[in-house]
């Protein structure tokens, strides 16, 4: 028999959901057509859900989450070398890593020792990392591009690019295998190779 009971979420306490963070950026024009922008960033989202009733196990395990703040740094540049008639450019990028988790599938076999009876759902997932604990290194990524304007007829120009990606042919982590075993913490996705991109933009 089912008898439910509806009552004021109040209660039972109140669902948080808090950011702090400090933003700060810069522009610069400088003499010679040199631009320089930049900014970083630094912030964390802090939740609390421990009013949660119907499920015990999320009321008691991980419901009060302050992960540490992460930063993030950007950085562009911008050189013309107004002797060739080529404009270069690049940029940084300095992200935190992907965070780490680690679950495992728990069968009623494997816990009706210490637990005295079956699960009720057939398996329990368990988080066995806190969230906000663990992260992976930082990504660093450099780009590059040169290009040349050719001019010609009434407006008229030719734009000529060439792009290359991840400079330095870095290969951070994007994506971890989370759930615990042989394969836990597995790369799934690492930042895409060097790559080298011709371009040319004509706009009449």
């Amino acid at each position: 028999a089912q008898n439910n009971v509806v009552t004021l979420s109040k209660n039972f306490g109140k669902q948080r959901e808090i950011y702090n963070g400090l933003d700060l950026g810069l522009a610069m024009r400088l003499p010679r057509g040199i631009v320089l922008q930049g900014g970083t960033s630094t912030g964390r989202v802090a939740t609390y859900n421990c009013f949660v009733v119907d499920s015990p196990q999320q009321a008691a395990l991980n419901c009060d989450i302050s992960p540490p703040f992460q930063t993030q740094v950007k950085l562009l540049g911008v050189y013309p070398w107004p002797r060739w008639g080529i404009q270069t450019s690049a940029t940084l990028q300095n992200l935190p890593g992907p965070e780490i988790t680690a679950g495992r599938s728990y069968t009623s076999a494997e816990v009706i020792g210490s637990l005295g009876r079956s699960l009720t759902t057939g398996n329990a997932n368990v988080p066995l990392i806190k969230p906000g604990t663990m992260y992976a290194g930082r990504l660093n990524q450099v780009d590059f591009r040169a290009s040349k304007i050719f001019r010609f007829g009434a407006g008229s120009r030719l734009q000529a690019n060439v792009d290359l990606y991840n400079l330095f042919n870095a290969s951070p982590v994007l994506a971890l295998n989370t759930t615990y075993g042989a394969a836990w913490q597995r790369p799934l996705q690492i930042l895409q190779g060097r790559l080298l991109k011709f371009g040319v933009q004509l706009d009449l």
